[in-house]
Order: structure tokens, then sequence, then C-alpha cells
């Protein structure tokens, strides 16, 4: 049951709508903690929405970035040290193979770079240890930064998340740890579970929501293959449910409340429209031009006018 205050009507909310930033992988060598490009997204989207009167983010807004240390720090896991070790395994793994590292053309010495750098970062991800790391990082972080914008008790916030690459799966997870009743006994045990505890209980009095969610360069789809439960779903042709990362009630919000944004030179993104029951569409997919290069067409959402404009036109 719905415990603490009860919610306003909807339509006298005044909400607090707050921008909040999953990083993501860094096919980089030395990868920059990403608030610029960050900064950079959010101005372009700011500047978008005034074309759209009615339509406006707060100067609130939450940076979560892991696999590499931060100043200030965000946490003192083990998942600040990725980017250092994947550099370490890759000199001593480019020093054993020589000349065999790239063939002469530099194809797989470009691909093994992509691996080292980018992909294991996913991979660590989906390791039971990783997995508990990053959710205790990330899933803290942004409960802790909402609680200190809540300090009465009485605030409302609408969140709109924007998870790039491995951070929209780790989005995509924290929207299911939320709204889906199968993982309140998941959590047990885990140090995250109060974090979401208290959020969960923010969402039942009515005061707080997601707004939209927009994923760019997600690997969501092939990571349907890290749990034999989905590959059983999905193989019996049942979809995924909306209802399950809070996305079925509209509440006057509007379709869609996902897009998807995905490039045909960006090897890291595919659609994720066809997982779940979509018949309202409230998940889009959907396509922006990017360069020919794979690892700049990875990065290149963040300087994008084209998704900006449309995260612009649909929030």
């Amino acid at each position: 049951m719905p415990s603490g205050k009860p919610s306003k009507r909807r339509e006298q909310i005044d909400w607090i709508e707050i921008p909040v930033f999953i990083h993501g992988i860094s096919p980089d060598k030395d990868p920059i903690p990403g608030k610029q490009e960050y900064n950079d997204l959010l101005t372009r989207v700011k500047d978008k929405l005034k074309g759209y009167p009615g339509k406006k983010l707060s100067n609130e807004k939450i940076y979560v970035v892991w696999g590499t240390p931060t100043t200030p720090s965000q946490y003192d896991g083990t998942d600040q040290y990725l980017a250092e070790v994947e550099r370490q395994i890759q000199a001593k793994v480019k020093e054993a193979m020589g000349p065999a590292y790239s063939n002469p053309f530099g194809l797989t010495g470009y691909v093994r770079d992509l691996l080292f750098f980018g992909i294991s970062d996913l991979f660590y991800y989906i390791s039971a240890d990783g997995e508990l790391d990053l959710r205790e990082h990330v899933f803290g972080y942004i409960s802790n930064s909402i609680q200190k914008l809540d300090k009465d008790g009485d605030k409302y916030f609408s969140l709109t998340i924007f998870g790039h690459s491995a951070g929209s799966v780790i989005a995509h997870d924290l929207l299911y740890h939320l709204f889906s009743d199968k993982k309140l006994e998941s959590e047990k045990g885990t140090y995250y579970r109060e974090d979401i505890r208290v959020m969960r209980n923010m969402a039942d009095q009515g005061r707080l929501r997601v707004r939209r969610f927009y994923t760019f360069g997600s690997p969501i789809s092939l990571l349907v293959l890290r749990a034999d439960s989905l590959i059983k779903k999905f193989r019996s042709g049942e979809l995924f449910k909306l209802a399950e990362i809070g996305l079925d009630k509209e509440e006057g919000l509007g379709r869609p409340r996902w897009v998807n944004f995905w490039s045909r030179h960006d090897l890291a993104s595919y659609p994720v429209e066809f997982l779940y029951s979509n018949e309202n569409g409230v998940i889009e997919d959907r396509e922006v031009t990017t360069s020919l290069s794979p690892k700049t067409a990875h990065t290149a959402y963040w300087t994008s006018d084209e998704m900006a404009e449309y995260v612009a036109k649909s929030f």
C-alpha cells in the first residue's frame, strides 16, 4: 500500500523536472568523466526546448559517472578503476603479441582496442560482482541526490533519464527495480535495497515519476542473452511489460515515453521496440545520422542537433 503523505491532485503538482545522465561505455583509452559532454547535450536540448512553449527542464541535474575516478569522488567502489586496469591489460597483451596485435591494415588492432576500452566495461556490469558494485554506485547516487533535494519530504520529482551505451542498460535496470514487484525479493541482501526502497516509496506517494527515458548507443537488445529467464521468455514469444519499467501510465505525459536513438554505423546500438508490448507507441526507436566511423558514431549522440531537436520535441 502507498505510504506517507497523500499526493496532490495531478494538475496542482509543481514538478521539479530533473535530467539524469548515466555514463556509458567509452571506446577511448583514457576516457574523461563525460560531464562536459553531458553539459553540451543539456545545453543543446534546453536551447531546442525554447521552441516548444510549456516544456522546461529545471536547473537541478544529476550526473552519474562510473568506470573512472571523479573529483569529487562519487563512489569508493571498484568500478572507478575499470579504465586504469583496461589500459594495463591492453598494454601487456600488445607487448606480448608484438606486431601480431594488428594486421598490416590496422583493422585487427582497431577491433582489439574497441574490445579492451569499450566492450570490457559491459563485461564488468554483467558479471555478478560488477553488477552489484555498479548498482550500488548508480542507484545509490541517484537516490541520495534526490533525497538531498527533498530535505522537507514535500517535493515532487519528475525524472528524464538519459542513458548512453552501457549506461542505458543500468538505467533500464533502475526502472525495473523501481517499478517491478518481481524485484522486491531479489533485492534482499543487496547494499542498494534501501536506496531503491526510498525511491519506490516516493513513487507510491505520487512524488516521483519518470517523465521520459532517452537511450542512445544502447546494447539493451543484446543483453536478452544475459539470463536464462530472459532467453526463455523471448523464445516463447512473451513480450516484456511496460508496467515493469513504470511507463504504462501516461499521466497526461503523451507518447513516446521512451525514445531509443541508434545509428547504423554504431556497432553497439540496436532497436528495442520489439522487446515490449508497445501497441500504443510508448517506445520509439529512432535512427540518427552519424559519421561512418564506428568509434566516432558511438559518441556522436552528445553533439547531434538531430537528436537534441527530437528530445525537445518529444519531451
